[in-house]
């Protein structure tokens, strides 16, 4: 028993006493482990998004124009377009294909609600809502949820070798 340090003899503030009227405060840290959570989420659905599946926005009587998703959310999306593309104004409508290969693609459109210049990574991010009929949100929430559920799981590549045949 000579090891054991008396810790109320060095204490500077008399300990609080619960004597049934007063009590200690209890902190709800719930709304911190939530915000932790979603942006553990947001980590990782940016991660997907980052060459999963491909975007294009139609440019009506041009083509196709390439763009990159930066964020999804079963109310709409983020994406950006690179310096020479131009932008898109807040209200206006845009075509927008997922491709899951090079000639299979979802097609949606989404209003701009914002978007922002960076000039220091030469992008104009913009923010859009999914707009069109009930089936076809049903269908971006879907993926939104597939989404969601996979990217808890997902594992970075660190550069794995792939064989041609497994010969012994």
């Amino acid at each position: 028993m000579g090891d054991i340090i008396d810790l109320k003899a060095r204490r500077k503030e008399p300990a609080v006493v619960d004597d049934g009227q007063h009590k200690a405060p209890v902190m709800d840290i719930s709304n911190i482990r939530e915000q932790q959570i979603k942006s553990d989420r947001r980590n990782a659905k940016r991660t997907i998004l980052d060459g999963f599946v491909g975007a294009s926005v139609v440019i009506p009587g041009r083509g196709l124009l390439k763009v990159s998703l930066f964020d999804i959310s079963k109310g709409g999306l983020s994406f950006d377009l690179g310096p020479d593309a131009g932008h898109f104004r807040e209200g206006e409508e845009v075509a927008i294909r997922f491709y899951f290969s090079q000639n299979v693609y979802f097609p949606f459109v989404a209003r701009v609600t914002s978007f922002r210049i960076n000039e220091e990574d030469g992008i104009a991010r913009h923010g859009a809502n999914f707009v069109g009929d009930l089936s076809n949100i049903h269908v971006l929430n879907h993926f939104v949820d597939f989404l969601e559920s996979v990217a808890s799981d997902l594992k970075t590549d660190k550069g794995d070798l792939f064989i041609n045949g497994f010969g012994l």
